[in-house]
């Protein structure tokens, strides 16, 4: 299976690396091999990833959650689509999630 990371996610993605790298100059290189692990993990076993019931909007029965990998506070928001995963939002646990996947995640 193969991967689409959404501009959603990768936003998400570059604005942690900017805040992790404050913290330590070689922590963004690792949290992108952290999330590129976590994806590849995702393109040979996409059911990995649960489904969340605090998503109750109808149009997102379907997306899936996954903590990144040697990253657990942040979590990969995604759906299947006929071969492809694709990654809408990656989002740190403790935000409101429903309220932060929102409409840019269905578009």
């Amino acid at each position: 299976m193969r991967s689409f990371i959404r501009d959603a996610a990768w936003s998400d993605a570059v604005a942690l690396a900017v805040y992790l790298e404050a913290q330590r100059p070689d922590l963004p290189l690792e949290f992108f091999e952290a999330f590129r692990d976590t994806v590849t993990l995702l393109e040979r076993s996409p059911h990995l990833g649960h489904r969340r019931p605090d998503l109750t909007d109808p149009r997102l029965t379907d997306v899936r959650c996954m903590k990144v990998e040697r990253f657990p506070l942040h979590l990969l928001f995604y759906q299947i689509e006929a071969d492809c995963v694709v990654v809408l939002r990656l989002l740190h646990g403790s935000r409101d999630l429903p309220a932060a996947i929102g409409e840019e995640s269905l578009q």
